[in-house]
């Protein structure tokens, strides 16, 4: 996993997590809408994680995104995913080590209650209403799942600056263009009036 690509993008949020007994369960629930990201907000639509779900690809599950603090794998099978109605079911088997262990007792402690995860994007759509402009999601490649002490998606959400002015200016295209499609649209429809 590469995760220092340019187009690599983590984050953070609130999610369902439990353990139960060994075994570490959540969900990343999709059609919610995030908390401002600076200068946008976004959305998982329930199509964003099939590509993962389609494909043999690796996706791993870390602790607090250490690369060395691997949890599980969905190669070995210690990482399961699973698409549903609400979202992205997640479950760990993770292994017996210190970390692991680690992050099952911070998830029994209540210290714990979010994922985050690491993608790939595949495909995205802005939209933009009065002074709010919404990235959904429509298609990742999932790198990571990691269990976070501090699920937060605004405080969590790492974009780096030059991420963030190369999104301002995906928007301002994809609203132009949105814009000049309606009008073509509207002319057309008068021309048949």
């Amino acid at each position: 996993m590469n995760k220092q690509s340019e187009n690599y993008e983590i984050r953070v949020m609130p999610a369902e997590v439990r353990a139960d007994g060994d075994t570490i369960t959540g969900l990343i629930p999709y059609n919610v809408l995030s908390q401002d990201l600076g200068g946008f907000q976004e959305r998982i639509l329930p199509s964003a994680f099939r590509p993962a779900l389609g494909s043999e690809s690796e996706v791993w599950s870390l602790f607090q995104h250490d690369q060395e603090k691997v949890m599980g794998r969905r190669s070995t099978g210690t990482l399961k995913l699973t698409d549903s109605p609400e979202g992205l079911q997640i479950e760990i088997s993770p292994s017996q080590t210190s970390w692991s262990r680690d992050a099952l007792e911070v998830i029994r402690h209540g210290d714990s209650d979010g994922f985050s995860f690491g993608f790939w994007v595949l495909d995205d759509n802005w939209t933009k209403t009065g002074d709010t402009i919404v990235r959904d999601l429509v298609s990742v490649q999932l790198g990571e799942v990691s269990v976070v002490y501090q699920p937060a998606y605004l405080s969590g959400a790492k974009i780096s600056v030059r991420a963030l002015e190369q999104v301002k200016r995906q928007t301002v295209n994809h609203t132009a263009r949105n814009e000049r499609q309606i009008l073509h649209k509207m002319q057309h429809l008068k021309s048949l009036l």
